[in-house]
């Protein structure tokens, strides 16, 4: 008797030390969790010197995070997002355009600098963000073209049954007052004109980018003039698609204009090129265009 109980007592232990060991082993394999805190961006703002840097007019679709230079994602805007890293830390987000307005070609805009500030991360709070970007210095960046049509023209007409006009608006959601208005209709059907200025881009000087906000109720294609070696021919660059609403588009030239030879010789000139033309679905068509802007690396 006293035999069966010192085994079915040891058998007991065992029992019990197996659940122990099982609770234990539970907490191993699922120990708990950190919660995470979070980060919310509305938007990212531009702020300009408009003498040399033209209008505060921005399209900022995305944002790109670093904490404490790494890398934590890019995200569409407005966001919140999740963070496990607690503590004080160093935020810095890079402002993301759809580049040549492509929602699968979403790029880090070279020419802005990057926004960088120090937040507490806090488990389950939620961090604002009010990232404000600036152009990079005028020591390494050049606006070639600032057009945003408030004292004058500086388009050249190539070929045109018709003409640029000045239209006068109040507001709408871009800055300035005046636009230029190209009007087409069964009787003017097209328009084609180039940027007044012919201009030279060094070997190796890195992106160049057209800055421009349109309205329309037609398609519309840019690209460049060029002249080289005697010759002047054109390229379409691409056809941008109509927008009821003013809309602003960052058109990537870096790989499309003529650059200068590293072994001298004339220099290649480019002209920026609209073409406007009437499609054959309607009877008349319109496009505004406003704060034009050139840029490239000096």
């Amino acid at each position: 008797m006293i035999s069966s109980c010192k085994v079915f007592c040891t058998k007991t232990l065992l029992l019990c030390s197996a659940v122990i060991l099982l609770f234990d082993s539970c907490e191993i394999i699922n120990p708990e969790e950190d919660l995470p805190s979070y980060i919310r961006i509305e938007f990212i703002d531009l702020t300009t010197d408009y003498s040399t840097e033209g209008t505060d007019s921005r399209k900022i679709s995305d944002a790109w995070v670093f904490i404490d230079n790494q890398s934590i994602g890019v995200y569409d805007l407005p966001t919140t997002f999740p963070i496990i890293t607690k503590g004080n830390r160093t935020v810095t987000v890079i402002a993301g355009i759809l580049n040549n307005g492509i929602s699968a070609d979403r790029v880090q805009y070279p020419f802005y600098k990057s926004y960088k500030v120090n937040v507490n991360l806090e488990e389950k709070v939620i961090q604002v963000i009010n990232p404000i970007v600036r152009y990079l210095a005028d020591s390494v960046l050049n606006f070639a073209w600032l057009e945003d049509f408030e004292v004058g023209v500086s388009l050249d007409l190539v070929a045109s049954d018709t003409l640029i006009q000045i239209v006068t608006h109040a507001g709408g959601g871009i800055p300035g007052t005046r636009s230029a208005g190209i009007f087409v209709d069964t009787a003017h059907k097209a328009l084609e004109c180039v940027s007044f200025d012919k201009f030279i881009f060094e070997q190796g000087s890195g992106p160049v980018y057209l800055e421009l906000n349109y309205k329309s109720d037609m398609h519309f294609q840019i690209g460049l003039q060029k002249e080289t070696g005697g010759n002047t021919f054109q390229e379409i660059k691409l056809t941008v698609t109509p927008k009821k609403d003013w809309n602003k588009i960052y058109v990537d030239f870096t790989f499309d204009v003529a650059r200068k030879s590293s072994f001298g010789g004339p220099a290649p000139l480019n002209q920026i090129l609209f073409y406007f033309e009437l499609e054959d679905s309607t009877d008349q068509s319109f496009v505004l265009l406003d704060n034009i802007k050139l840029i490239h690396l000096k």
